[in-house]
Parts: C-alpha cells; sequence; structure tokens
C-alpha cells in the first residue's frame, strides 16, 4: 500500500509540510495532518473548522487542476495561520461569479469568505495559492 502522505516539520517547529499524491485520498490526509496541528497550537472550535474547510478547497483544486504531488504548508506567527498549497500547474485560480446554489465552482467563494485574505503566486514550474487566517 502506497503512503498517503509525507509529513515534515521545519526545525524549529513552526510550519507544517506535507506532500500529497495525486489522487482522491490528498484532502483527507492534507486535513488529517491540519487538524493535528491546530490542535498542536491551540486552534478549536469555528476557526479550526474554517481552516479545514479551506484546506480541503485548495489541496482539491491542486489536485485536480494540476498533476503530480501537491505540497501544503501551515505556518504561524504572532498575527496569525498562513495555509500554502504548491501544485504544478502555472494558471492562477479563478473566483467565479455563479449560482451559489450550483454543485461545482464554489470553493474559492468559501475561501474568501473564510479567510481573512487570500490569493495565488506565480512559481517556477506552477504556482502557490495561500490563504490567512486570524489569530
Amino acid at each position: 500500500m502506497a503512503r498517503q502522505g509525507t509529513q515534515t516539520a521545519r526545525p524549529d517547529g513552526d510550519k507544517l509540510s506535507v506532500t500529497l499524491e495525486p489522487g482522491p485520498a490528498g484532502a483527507a490526509t492534507s486535513r488529517r495532518a491540519v487538524r493535528t496541528r491546530l490542535a498542536e497550537l491551540g486552534v478549536a472550535g469555528e476557526q479550526a473548522d474554517d481552516i479545514l474547510l479551506v484546506t480541503s478547497e485548495l489541496v482539491t483544486n491542486a489536485i485536480e487542476h494540476g498533476s503530480g504531488a501537491v505540497r501544503l504548508e501551515l505556518g504561524h506567527d504572532d498575527r496569525g495561520l498562513e495555509l500554502r498549497v504548491y501544485d504544478n500547474n502555472s494558471r492562477p485560480p479563478v473566483l467565479r461569479v455563479g449560482d451559489s446554489l450550483a454543485a461545482r465552482s464554489r470553493g474559492l467563494r468559501l475561501v474568501e469568505t473564510l479567510s481573512t485574505a487570500w490569493g495565488s503566486e506565480p512559481l517556477p514550474g506552477g504556482k502557490c495559492v495561500w490563504a490567512r487566517f486570524a489569530r
């Protein structure tokens, strides 16, 4: 059985980093890792739920629209937390205007609503989509 994710942390312990293989288990693996790290940081309740939902959305988008492994990072400082998802698709995410009852294309609206800020950065060979959350 293949491993679903490889989890590492920086030596100072501040940043969670998880490499996810493409496939349907990626979002669940990322949520488990982020849930554990949030608990270690004392983040619970509605805020933890919001961060986990954004985690699912960003990782699912990266897996769906990219190819190959996806990397997730969760860092924090005195101002808050930052979730970063890296993939190999260079196209930036597009916030679509559409039917709020539609089954698809609402994920980035959730990210926009639940985070204090979000965006993307082009990188050689892909991009990073990030979301910030106040502490």
